[in-house]
């Protein structure tokens, strides 16, 4: 499941990585900055109410008795609540206070008690999260505060952290009087302020949009290069020709252009020069072949003589079918590049030249309407009609089925599925046996028993038609059809 949410492009994936690593890297930060900051928040606040209560223990040091209870009435508010008692209210939860918080506002209520004229012992203090507001009643006292905090636990930490109305924490603090009176204080401060969480959040999704921006970009002129050489690999590999492609980019891509320009110019060249050099073994020998039969022709009349000349003039026409094949397959990738091109009206079309002039052929389109796919357009066609002649040739009517099909392409690293349209030529013929299906796309290859001699035809048309079908990136399969004649199955990437 974890490999499906992994993007299959390199690009992606290290944008992704960028971004994953950015994410976390900034969350670390803000929930450390957002940690620190709130302690410093809670120590100056500690600092304040430290200094607000010790004021208050000496106003009322300096208070009679019995003004204690107006002088606790009219400091009294929803933020602060004085009480003075007869015994410690608090001492009893010094160990379930010992948290990073409370330590060092202990610390710091002591130092400055040292260094404060006033008499008073037994400093004791606490900072407890209120979370919920309900739980923040000042006037409650410790224990019933704690209760309902027991009652009610605390949201959780990141519904605190990202709350949009401000959280509290509860601070009680006692010590003894000189007169021996207990003062007993809780207070309710302010966390961090929302809107400082509010910028560093704004920072981290600014931080990650900017990063994100700048990372598809130069990821984008990183890869550029490498989708250039897969596309161009892919029309190579489908003979079609390439310009050479630029070398840009960092020195090892840089490096593997340079190499496959290399060898895009090598196997140009061998080809070129296997074709030229087929072409001209094949005109050499129209020469002696045309002086062999001006020679037989000499001969006095006989069966033998006839023999000879057939076979010299089966030998002019494999010459002929071989010349006429480099020439146009030469024009073919020197003129016609390939071309999105309507399945449908290439194939009607093609059906069309057959049956206006009478010859047995329709077509069964099962494919999606306005489907585009590319090709060489004449050289493409020209495979077909070698088909379809063929059919008719031994099969009298051939039938054109076309759909769209899914096939799977391999690679070193992973299989994905494409969409290919599937061309089926059926005729009416008696079919090939199974041991010559995948011969007769050898060139000049004729089976003996299933074809005539003088049909005119070399044994050249599938092994061309197999040839531009290759150079497309598709295949071909030769099979009996099950209610008797040949189907010839085509598979071409769309």
């Amino acid at each position: 499941m974890f490999k499906a949410l992994i993007p299959h492009s390199f690009r992606n994936q290290i944008l992704l990585l960028l971004l994953s690593s950015l994410i976390a890297a900034q969350l670390v930060s803000f929930f450390l900055v957002v940690g620190e900051r709130s302690f410093v928040s809670v120590t100056q606040r500690v600092d304040n109410t430290i200094y607000q209560f010790s004021t208050f223990a000496n106003l009322v040091e300096s208070t009679p008795e019995y003004l204690h209870s107006d002088l606790l009435e009219s400091v009294n508010d929803e933020k602060s609540f004085y009480r003075l008692n007869d015994s410690e209210q608090l001492i009893a939860q010094e160990k379930e206070s010992a948290n990073r918080v409370n330590i060092e506002a202990q610390q710091r209520f002591i130092q400055y008690l040292e260094k404060s004229d006033y008499s008073i012992g037994s400093p004791f203090i606490i900072v407890t999260d209120s979370g919920d507001e309900a739980f923040s009643d000042v006037q409650n006292n410790y224990q019933t505060f704690t209760q309902g905090l027991t009652a009610k636990p605390n949201k959780n930490f990141s519904r605190q952290m990202f709350r949009s109305s401000p959280a509290f924490d509860r601070l009680d603090i006692e010590a003894q009087l000189p007169s021996g009176l207990w003062l007993y204080a809780s207070f309710k401060i302010e966390k961090l302020s929302i809107g400082l969480q509010a910028r560093l959040i704004s920072i981290v999704v600014l931080t990650i949009i900017i990063v994100g921006i700048t990372g598809f970009l130069i990821t984008i002129k990183m890869t550029n290069p490498i989708s250039s050489l897969a596309a161009a690999s892919e029309k190579l590999g489908k003979g079609q020709s390439v310009p050479r492609l630029k070398e840009k980019g960092p020195n090892d891509i840089r490096e593997a252009l340079a190499a496959f320009n290399n060898m895009n110019d090598r196997l140009t060249q061998l080809l070129s020069s296997q074709k030229q050099m087929l072409g001209a073994i094949s005109h050499d020998l129209r020469s002696p072949l045309t002086s062999l039969r001006l020679r037989l022709e000499s001969i006095d009349e006989g069966e033998e003589k006839e023999k000879m000349i057939t076979t010299v003039e089966e030998m002019n026409e494999m010459i002929a079918a071989i010349l006429n094949f480099t020439r146009e397959e030469a024009e073919d990738q020197s003129r016609e590049v390939s071309r999105p091109v309507d399945l449908y009206n290439f194939c009607d079309s093609l059906i069309g030249e057959y049956a206006e002039t009478g010859r047995q052929c329709k077509l069964i389109y099962n494919a999606g309407e306005d489907q585009l796919f590319h090709c060489r357009y004449i050289s493409l066609r020209r495979a077909l009609r070698n088909i379809i002649d063929n059919g008719l040739r031994y099969g009298e009517q051939v039938t054109l089925m076309v759909s769209q099909t899914t096939t799977a392409s391999y690679t070193t690293a992973s299989q994905k599925d494409t969409e290919s349209v599937l061309f089926e030529f059926i005729d009416k013929g008696t079919g090939l046996p199974e041991s010559e299906l995948q011969n007769v796309l050898k060139p000049f290859y004729r089976p003996d028993k299933a074809r005539p001699k003088a049909d005119g035809g070399i044994g050249m048309g599938l092994s061309i038609s197999e040839s531009i079908i290759k150079a497309h990136g598709g295949h071909i399969n030769l099979s009996n059809h099950s209610d008797g004649g040949l189907k010839v199955s085509i598979t071409l990437p769309l």
